[in-house]
């Protein structure tokens, strides 16, 4: 008798919940992402009351000194451990740990990282294509984004499997011999290179200066001094942040956004984090061998923090890291994965990435575009333009920064 209309009154205290939490999502007065979550506080209602009912009425037996079989107790306790459990560790936390071992954990991200980085590293060298020979010299006859300011035009007149032969003149008097990049590595190689040279920069060692500038053809000196500002990462550490954003955009600007990630996350986790930062993370005397594993280095952070800024969507390594992200993922768990921080309220980055198109975007360094250009039409450039707009379409839907604050789900 008292005990089932206990156990039935449980029962429907958590529809009735979900029905006023319902109504007042209607009238606004409470919000929820999504009505998994909905589901989420229902559940824990319905788990609290079946278990507190439980124990509460296993106390008033014992309290009369009835004969209460101990099953009661128990299953109260199991009912609400779940609740307990969640209150203590947090649901963002525990979700995530459930997530890396049963769902996708990092080991598996890594390796759709080195499936990216092998398709890359795959694409051939073909005689008669040109090929851009560095010079370094910024030549000022030719306008801003034109490869002849820093780059010579030469073409390939034999490949070998280390390397290959271009020409700089029409008559072949002036030939080259150039590394073979790439080097058709297979995913594992490429995964076991990537780990072994996995490096990241703490909080406290970003400064403004560093964030300044661009990356490509220091001196040596510079390369090092750059690379020491890294460290190798820890046994079982995992970056926090991938730092995907452009040289071109205002350094003081990511830098201030910078600052205020790190305080946000400090505030939270009670330490600041690290970072991927290509600048010091990449050895610049090897850069070739670098870039070519950056899909492993993307999908080994926890996050891809992302500084969207005007020159963003013109950036193809930028686009790039993104069609990384999202290649194996849905867009909301992409968007779920992002945390994309505005650097300008005024800017239409967002709007441009909306209605992105790979065409419109280059790189610095002219042989990378060409290789990256080729990927993209092997995965069809509609797809690939495609899949960046519905990124940013659902970013949009589910913003992660609002105003000058910064959550982190």
């Amino acid at each position: 008798g008292g005990r089932g209309r206990i156990l039935l009154i449980c029962g429907i205290v958590p529809a009735v919940v979900a029905l006023v939490l319902l109504f007042l999502r209607r009238l606004r007065w409470v919000t929820f992402d999504s009505a998994t979550m909905l589901l989420y506080h229902s559940t824990y209602t319905s788990l609290t009351c079946s278990g507190t009912a439980n124990i509460i009425l296993w106390i008033s037996g014992a309290l009369r000194q009835e004969d209460m079989p101990g099953e009661g107790l128990w299953a109260g306790c199991a009912q609400c451990a779940p609740v307990l459990l969640v209150l203590t560790v947090g649901r963002e936390r525990l979700f995530s740990l459930m997530a890396q071992r049963f769902d996708r954990d990092s080991r598996r991200a890594q390796r759709d990282g080195a499936f990216v980085a092998e398709l890359l590293s795959n694409v051939p060298v073909i005689v008669g294509q040109t090929w851009w020979l560095y010079h370094g010299r910024d030549n000022q006859e030719y306008p801003p984004g034109d490869p002849r300011r820093n780059f010579d035009p030469s073409w390939v007149v034999e490949v070998g499997t280390e390397d290959f032969t271009v020409r700089l003149d029409p008559q072949g008097l002036d030939l080259r011999q150039v590394p073979m990049p790439g080097g058709n590595a297979s995913a594992d190689a490429l995964l076991n290179d990537a780990l072994y040279n996995m490096r990241c920069i703490e909080w406290e060692n970003i400064s403004q200066t560093l964030m300044a500038g661009r990356i490509c053809g220091p001196d040596a000196a510079v390369c090092m001094e750059w690379y020491s500002q890294s460290r190798p990462l820890k046994p079982g550490e995992t970056i926090d942040f991938f730092l995907s954003h452009s040289w071109h955009d205002d350094a003081v600007a990511k830098f201030r956004k910078l600052q205020l990630v790190a305080d946000t996350f400090h505030n939270k986790y009670g330490r600041f984090p690290t970072f991927w930062l290509d600048k010091v993370c990449i050895d610049q005397s090897r850069i070739n061998d670098c870039l070519k594993v950056l899909p492993v280095n993307v999908m080994a952070c926890s996050k891809v923090l992302i500084f969207l800024g005007d020159t963003y969507p013109e950036r193809l390594w930028c686009a790039w890291e993104l069609f990384i992200l999202f290649a194996f993922a849905r867009p909301e768990q992409a968007a779920e994965r992002a945390l994309v921080v505005p650097l300008s309220p005024d800017s239409d980055a967002h709007d441009r990435l909306e209605s992105f198109d790979s065409l419109k975007a280059h790189c610095f360094d002219p042989n990378e575009e060409l290789r990256l250009r080729r990927v993209i039409t092997a995965v069809s450039a509609d797809n690939f333009n495609n899949r960046i707009r519905t990124w940013a379409a659902k970013v949009r839907k589910r913003p992660h920064v609002m105003g000058k604050s910064i959550s982190f789900r």
